[in-house]
């Protein structure tokens, strides 16, 4: 299990400024979209995070993803392209390690009311390489558990592009690494993981709708082998996860890939190939009983539902 590590998270979480934290390889900001009961965290290479302000202290409350008090989670968007064997992303506190930078170059303000209609909204705009252009939209609406992450993959390189697009994630619920799996076939299918001794649970939710394709596999699991297997995903055009799911409490983690393009046509020069996945953090409710009490004979029972 993964230490957590000491920072200055704490003074910074409600402060609407850019936060500079100093990464393995590179120094990154992270810039809060400043939502409640999420306040959602996007750093310059699409990096997620997300601080829970509804409790009695929010300012020691933990991230979603490791490392809890750091604004730039290990969570986020790759690329990996077979035909060189280059994994495009970004390096993290606890992993992947190696890949290709993703090179930041626009970077507008936050807008958005927080309304259904008018959502919270931060745009990153970066680089693969020259001529593949990633832009990355975040939007929170204000009160939902949840936020919504799409990816915009634009190809002016001049010929066609296959590769791999794969979301994936450290998860951190209630401040603890430890986790169990999670995979529901929905529709909308979801992929996450769950704190046994809290109930909190969290992960990816499928986006079809829009055109969006479907997730090509899936996996849960433990925190080292989610990063080997991105940082490796560009060795092979076979699938990078197995579509299993983890079945003991382990340091859990969770991914997501879509491989449409990573053989035959590809994605022609001109083109854009969108992905959009929904971020779910979930805190249990308390337990409810209905009715709270009753009354009956001896040897009478009295029908209770627990919630």
């Amino acid at each position: 299990m993964k230490l957590r590590r000491s920072g200055t998270w704490v003074a910074l979480l409600t402060a609407a400024m850019f936060f500079t934290v100093a990464a393995s390889a590179v120094a990154d900001t992270a810039v809060p979209l400043g939502g409640s009961p999420l306040n959602v965290m996007v750093g310059e290479r699409g990096q997620l995070q997300a601080f829970r302000t509804d409790r009695s202290d929010p300012a020691s409350e933990p991230g979603i993803f490791f490392p809890g008090d750091n604004p730039v989670g290990d969570a986020g968007f790759f690329l990996a392209f077979p035909s060189t064997e280059k994994v495009y992303g970004f390096t993290g506190n606890a992993g992947p390690f190696g890949l290709e930078e993703y090179a930041p170059f626009l970077q507008p303000p936050v807008s958005g009311s927080g309304t259904a209609a008018d959502p919270l909204k931060l745009v990153r705009v970066y680089d693969a390489f020259s001529g593949l252009e990633v832009t990355q939209t975040t939007t929170y609406v204000n009160g939902a558990q949840e936020f919504r992450v799409l990816w915009e993959v634009h190809n002016e390189t001049g010929v066609s592009l296959n590769f791999k697009a794969l979301a994936a994630a450290d998860f951190f619920f209630e401040g603890d690494d430890a986790g169990v799996g999670i995979f529901t076939a929905g529709p909308p299918r979801f992929l996450g993981g769950t704190n046994l001794d809290s109930g909190s649970s969290g992960g990816f939710v499928e986006v079809t709708e829009g055109g969006h394709p479907a997730w090509s596999v899936y996996q849960a699991l433990d925190y080292p082998t989610v990063w080997t297997k991105v940082e490796g995903a560009a060795s092979s055009t076979d699938p990078t996860f197995d579509d299993t799911v983890l079945s003991e409490s382990r340091d859990d983690a969770g991914g997501v890939e879509w491989d449409q393009d990573v053989t035959g046509p590809g994605l022609a020069n001109g083109g854009t190939r969108s992905y959009e996945v929904v971020i779910r953090s979930a805190v249990p409710a308390a337990l409810q009983l209905n009715p709270t009490n009753g009354a009956s004979r001896q040897k009478v029972p009295i029908n209770i539902t627990a919630t």
